[in-house]
């Protein structure tokens, strides 16, 4: 191999080649490798750049993703309230409705009540509750009588043994 004249590569201050560091026999890379030119680190900071690019996509369609999960259950959420109202407007309605067919008669301690109402139907929702005011308990009678469309009989046991205290209240449905 010839050996040529020393030449001495400088950035700044730095003497990145000393001389006799370069032949006539060195390739384009070890020349390259020499003088200290990085070029695995150009490619390292490309392929890094692409990675880095991958990633902020990757992270832009996740956030979408999340974005649209988010619209999704919002509007699960709107549709549940839609039909809490839905459900609360038709219980306010039937309310109302039975507001205006309504019947209640307190009744001292007996095995049976006899109530006489004039809601004039068949159709009826009859509530039962031991006691007066605000302890009273909701019970459940032995027997429901409709006598009439004007008249129910409640039961407290089948042998006329159960006495009880209560209100009973009649809704026409």
């Amino acid at each position: 191999m010839a050996t040529v004249k020393p030449l001495a590569f400088y950035q700044g201050s730095t003497k990145l080649v000393q001389p006799g560091d370069i032949t006539v026999g060195h390739s384009i890379a070890q020349i390259a490798e020499s003088l200290g030119l990085l070029y695995d680190e150009a490619n390292t900071n490309a392929s890094e750049a692409k990675s880095i690019a991958l990633h902020n996509e990757s992270q832009a369609e996740a956030d979408n993703s999340i974005a649209n999960l988010i619209e999704s259950y919002s509007q699960v959420v709107d549709s549940e309230a839609e039909l809490a109202i839905s459900i609360a407007r038709r219980a306010e309605s039937v309310g109302d409705d039975l507001s205006n067919h309504k019947y209640v008669q307190s009744y001292g301690s007996s095995v049976s009540w006899t109530a006489e109402h004039n809601i004039g139907s068949f159709n009826l929702l009859v509530e039962c509750y031991e006691g007066n005011g605000a302890g009273a308990v909701r019970k459940s009678p032995y027997e429901v009588e409709l006598t009439d469309a004007d008249t129910v009989t409640v039961k407290w046991s089948g042998d006329y043994s159960n006495s009880i205290a209560g209100r009973i209240i009649i809704k026409g449905i």
